[in-house]
């Protein structure tokens, strides 16, 4: 249907998406744009909390951390530099990482002591400035080498 911008301009003023709809339905219309109408929760849910968080099926790969066998590639054993060895303990990584696993680390700790997920702990800004830290070290180490 086409009509002429006088006509669009009266349709329009006409019309209301809310037209027949109770106060409570409008709010919970509005409430629900917000986050486009799809589900979400609350950041301080506590579902991402560091201590409960496990990794069953080995996605970040901590096998080698926890004693099981590790068949990714052999890992370079040259020792590094003190600085870059701090580094690689705040991340828990070990000598001849993977830029993948680098990433996966610092993604998987950021989000674990991130203040949001963690309301009430003054220390988490602190640990997520020394992953950040960290991370950027690395990643420019890596990039140079």
């Amino acid at each position: 249907m086409l009509l002429c911008l006088d006509h669009v301009r009266e349709y329009n003023s006409r019309w209301n998406f809310f037209d027949g709809m109770s106060d409570g339905e409008v709010e919970a219309h509005l409430r629900a744009d917000s986050t486009w109408h799809r589900p979400s929760w609350p950041f301080a849910s506590g579902i991402f909390d560091s201590e409960n968080w496990r990794d069953p099926f080995d996605i970040f790969g901590e096998t080698g951390r926890r004693g099981h066998h590790d068949d990714r590639r052999e890992r370079d054993t040259a020792s590094p530099d003190r600085q870059t060895g701090e580094m690689m303990q705040r991340l828990g990584l070990q000598p001849g990482f993977s830029s993948d696993e680098l990433k996966s680390r610092y993604k998987a700790m950021a989000k674990a002591s991130h203040p949001d997920l963690n309301p009430g702990d003054a220390k988490a800004g602190e640990r997520l400035r020394a992953i950040i830290e960290a991370y950027d070290y690395l990643r420019e180490r890596q990039s140079v080498g």
